[in-house]
């Protein structure tokens, strides 16, 4: 059983590795604090605390109807995804300019909510390892899942905002080679935190498989 501080951990773990990994949210994040200054990267930034309400409440919705088997499948599943990621971010470390851009738009509001609701990553990982650890963490205590909860979004926006206030103060984009070092680093958290993921969800399948048996 996990206690409430490594649900607090495992969450600021996959927080920091997702606030730093490149996506369209991030895009917004440095290009509004640098057209708007830093009330507009602040305000795209805390976006995820009301998109990502409807991704959650659909993907639990989905998984407290599914067999146990099958939510630890999709737990290992996420853990894959999550090592992906990590993939992802080493990749576009290697680019000349990993530094994420983004195409003008008008509003705030309307462009943070549209990049994290139609990105398809933060779907992934609810309807995956994010679910499947929240749904497990309800389970042993709805207490625990605040924990995760907690640090997950402490960690993902606070990334986030950290980058606005870098941002909005210098007055340019992110330097390469800072960012670049940042990717790295935020692809190793992602990776541990992917395999402890399928680590923590693989007994449950073979229990579940040997009993079935």
């Amino acid at each position: 059983m996990i206690r409430p501080v490594s649900w607090l951990g495992i969450g600021i773990a996959l927080g920091l590795g997702a606030g730093i990994a490149p996506s369209p949210l991030l895009g917004l994040v440095l290009a509004n604090s640098l057209r708007r200054g830093f009330g507009s990267g602040l305000l795209t930034s805390l976006s995820p605390l009301f998109t990502d309400l409807l991704i959650i409440g659909t993907s639990l919705t989905l998984l407290q109807i599914m067999p146990v088997r099958m939510v630890a499948t999709l737990g290992i599943i996420g853990g894959v995804v999550i090592i992906g990621l990590a993939i992802d971010s080493l990749v576009v470390a290697r680019r000349r300019d990993p530094v994420p851009r983004s195409a003008a738009m008008r509003r705030v509001v309307s462009e943070s909510a549209f990049a994290n609701l139609f990105n398809p990553h933060p779907w992934l990982f609810w309807l995956t390892a994010g679910g499947a650890l929240l749904s497990t963490a309800y389970d042993d205590s709805p207490a625990r899942a605040i924990w995760f909860l907690a640090g997950f979004y402490v960690a993902l926006v606070g990334v986030k905002v950290v980058c606005a206030r870098i941002v909005s103060s210098s007055g340019r984009p992110f330097s390469p080679e800072p960012y670049r070092r940042a990717l790295v680093a935020s692809a190793v958290l992602l990776t541990v935190t992917g395999v402890f993921v399928m680590i923590h969800f693989f007994p449950t399948l073979l229990d579940l498989g040997s009993t079935s048996a």
